[in-house]
């Protein structure tokens, strides 16, 4: 079982979205991961896909169950979520940003990325301050690369 969420589990309506690259507001937070930074929801400790809901989802975790239970996450914090592709980056809505989840096809490690309102895609590792990366760059996005698989994914804060 993962950490617990407590009561109020985020409060997204006064966080900035699409998230702006701003490594020194992560400074307090640094046992958090890729998951929580990509969401911009900022907690102490780290959290993997489910621990919100109470189903974490860890590397042995299958892609089905892994997709299924992020989308219903996402959904109880207070986002729409909708799968997109390459192409749909330049024409998301107003106010959507867009995730990108890869993961290693031979041992289920997954990580999540996050384009901020720069343009820019960003990530965080535990005990590390977030980076920018080019993520074409760093071939995370090619389904013609064996270990890698990946999902893009705009968020849009419900109500907004």
């Amino acid at each position: 079982m993962g950490p617990k969420a407590g009561g109020n589990m985020t409060n997204l309506s006064k966080r900035s979205y699409p998230p702006k690259f701003q490594p020194q507001k992560w400074d307090n937070y640094s046992k958090t991961g890729c998951y929580t930074y990509a969401l911009n929801i900022k907690k102490k400790d780290f959290f993997l896909v489910g621990d919100f809901i109470g189903k974490r989802c860890t590397y042995r975790t299958n892609v089905k169950d892994l997709l299924k239970t992020f989308r219903l996450e996402v959904k109880t914090l207070g986002f729409s979520v909708r799968e997109i592709q390459l192409e749909d980056l330049e024409h998301l809505k107003p106010g959507e940003y867009a995730i990108y989840l890869k993961r290693d096809k031979q041992i289920g490690y997954y990580h999540f990325f996050r384009r901020d309102s720069n343009g820019v895609w960003s990530h965080k590792h535990p005990d590390e301050d977030p980076e920018e990366i080019d993520l074409m760059e760093e071939e995370y996005v090619y389904e013609d690369n064996f270990f890698v698989r990946g999902w893009l994914f705009a968020l849009k804060v419900k109500d907004r």
